[in-house]
């Protein structure tokens, strides 16, 4: 990968102490003022956990390998990216964990999907000390990564045809009453036969440049 002039400047700018990450405290009170602030309060709240997750998705990038010939600047924008679209998503209504717990899957989803241009094979291409990031309270919601796993396939679903998408939906339950389809069901249902299933639901999980399967419990 290419470390350009603005990678380095942007790491330099990091360690400005608006970028430090937050206690749970602080990062309790600024969800709340996100969801209960007024719209310039909870803009001022939601930039503020953005800013303190910036190394957290160095801190991400580092299981990855970058192609030689990618900036690896154009990589970070992609996990802030996935950062912000995370948090969007957050419903501190549902979970009352850390921001990374629920956000890292969307910022490897974000740049998995952008290496799939590239390469896909992961690595580690550089180090950053150990920062407190993990949630290590037992309140944790053990049912996190399946709810964003699910979250990522419908986020992903526009990259796939019609009946990619439909096998998609069945397969993992992504719509009421949500209840996933073994691959015999959906043929039944769409008077084809299970083989042609598999391959259209394998064929549509390389298109969104994810392991999904491994994220999604199902009994296939």
């Amino acid at each position: 990968m290419r470390y350009s002039n603005g990678f380095i400047t942007y790491t330099k700018n990091l360690s400005a102490d608006k970028y430090k990450p937050l206690s749970i405290d602080d990062e309790q009170q600024l969800l709340k003022e996100v969801n209960e602030g007024s719209e310039e309060g909870s803009k001022e709240a939601f930039d503020k956990i953005v800013n303190a997750y910036l190394r957290f998705v160095l801190f991400i990038l580092k299981e990855f390998k970058i192609p030689e010939d990618v900036d690896i600047m154009d990589i970070v924008q992609e996990g802030n990216m996935g950062l912000i679209h995370g948090l969007t998503k957050f419903d501190v209504s549902r979970y009352s964990c850390r921001v990374s717990t629920y956000c890292v899957y969307w910022i490897r989803f974000f740049i998995t999907k952008s290496l799939g241009n590239y390469s896909t094979i992961r690595g580690i291409f550089f180090a950053l000390p150990d920062e407190d990031y993990v949630d290590k309270q037992p309140r944790v919601e053990s049912n996190i990564a399946d709810d964003v796993a699910q979250d990522i396939v419908k986020h992903a679903l526009n990259d796939l045809k019609d009946r990619e998408k439909l096998v998609i939906i069945h397969f993992f339950g992504l719509k009421e009453p949500k209840i996933p389809k073994t691959l015999q069901e959906i043929a039944s249902m769409l008077h084809i036969h299970i083989e042609r299933v598999r391959q259209i639901r394998d064929t549509a999980l390389d298109k969104l440049n994810v392991d999904l399967i491994s994220q999604i419990s199902h009994n296939q």
